[in-house]
């Protein structure tokens, strides 16, 4: 039996490649937040370059090249391949960051990270969709969203650690040799499984139908519309606190770099990742499929976790202040199997690629574009007010959006009803 075979009989093991790779994902896009601080110093930049740097830099390369990228997911014929090729393209660009002499020349490196990390996830989930049934789905997805936080953990430990001896540069180039070998592994190993195996056959047309079709289910229909917006809040909101608290540890509570990195992955990459997981666990146990179970499940989640993200920035012990961020990271982070999980389910398999690629594309732009960088002007913006406390105040303003957030799960859904497809999707 050959490799391919064996990924073909066994979903749990494809899960386990395609966990891998978001892992690396979550390591090459979340290195860099570690190393903001040094950066700064070294060509002195104020908070909104820093914010530029770690949000809207990555974000708009990256929604710019996933709206074709997601198209693509939907009608290459191997998107194994398609995924191999794109996590080479971004570790090697990953190590081009090191290189960088400037500001500006580090900035573009890293909107070529940022480009080429657009087409990964919609192709990820696009795998999951074909390899889970709907009631597996929301579980394979929570241990599917782990990934990003134990890549934080990775990618926060190997940057402090590296970076206090070696420098940010050498950091950088140490986080670009996995993904490397990766992408071989990815294209030998994975197999390639059939598109809406899991859906009524005679519901999945042979070829995808066009971006505007796609784009205008997406917008269309009133329950994908309202959870997309659900979902790009919370990532917005997640994002922007996890980008500066290791800046927040380091100028507020003196860390060093090493520690600081140490401390960002235990506080926001493991609560996250267990959070992830206990949010599947619960989603499985009790939701049993009913997306008004789940969809409350999500927004209560994420209301009990907002007064907590308000609160651990303004704390003058960082002890405390580390324990109610620890918190928030798991109960916040509760919500990504279940939400993701619904939002699979009610996109055609045709579709998938080009839909999540869509709400992929707006979740970076608003959450890991606009979210640090929101942080970084309200920053300024307090500073030239001469308040003392600039940036955790301007952490904390940004915490009380997910009130929103959870307003959306909890009220603007008819939860009397399970989410379905709109008449556009069920025609196809």
């Amino acid at each position: 039996m050959n490799l391919k075979a064996l990924t073909d009989q066994n979903r749990w093991l494809v899960l386990g490649i395609i966990w891998t790779i978001f892992v690396v994902h979550g390591v090459d896009r979340s290195v860099l937040l570690v190393l903001l601080e040094p950066i700064r110093k070294d060509f002195n930049l104020s908070d909104s370059q820093v914010g530029l740097l770690s949000g809207l830099g990555y974000a708009i390369p990256f929604a710019l090249a996933g709206i074709p990228l997601g198209a693509v997911v939907d009608r290459v014929k191997k998107r194994t391949y398609l995924l191999a090729i794109l996590i080479g393209l971004w570790s090697a660009l990953t190590a081009v960051c090191g290189l960088a002499p400037s500001f500006l020349l580090l900035l573009l490196a890293r909107a070529g990270v940022g480009a080429t990390e657009a087409g990964a996830p919609p192709t990820m989930l696009s795998l999951i969709g074909d390899t889970f049934d709907a009631k597996t789905r929301p579980g394979a997805l929570s241990i599917y969203y782990t990934a990003p936080f134990l890549g934080m953990m990775a990618g926060s430990i190997l940057a402090g650690s590296v970076s206090g001896i070696y420098g940010w540069r050498a950091a950088l180039f140490a986080v670009g040799v996995p993904g490397l070998v990766l992408a071989l592994v990815v294209a030998f190993v994975l197999r390639e499984p059939q598109r809406g195996r899991h859906d009524n056959p005679s519901a999945v047309p042979a070829t995808a139908p066009p971006f505007s079709e796609a784009l205008r289910f997406a917008i269309g229909d009133s329950q994908v519309r309202r959870l997309i917006i659900a979902l790009v809040l919370a990532g917005f909101v997640t994002l922007a606190i996890s980008s500066w608290t290791p800046i927040l540890l380091q100028r507020v509570y003196g860390f060093s770099q090493q520690k600081t990195g140490v401390m960002s992955a235990l506080t926001l990459g493991l609560t996250g990742g267990i959070g992830s997981l206990l949010g599947g666990f619960l989603a499985t146990r009790f939701g049993k499929g009913d997306s008004r179970w789940l969809l409350r499940f999500c927004g209560f989640a994420i209301l009990f976790s907002t007064p907590i993200a308000f609160i651990a920035p303004q704390i003058s012990s960082a002890p405390v202040a580390l324990g109610l961020l620890a918190l928030w990271a798991t109960i916040s982070s509760m919500y990504l199997g279940p939400g993701w999980g619904i939002f699979l389910a009610a996109t055609p398999p045709v579709m998938r690629g080009t839909v999540m690629g869509i709400a992929i594309i707006l979740t970076n732009l608003v959450g890991a574009g606009l979210g640090p960088q929101v942080v970084g002007l309200l920053s300024d913006l307090f500073n030239r007010w001469h308040d003392p406390e600039y940036l955790q105040h301007a952490i904390a303003a940004v915490a009380l959006i997910d009130l929103i957030t959870a307003g959306l799960f909890l009220t603007r859904f008819n939860l009397k009803a399970p989410v379905v497809l709109s008449p556009l999707a069920k025609a196809h």
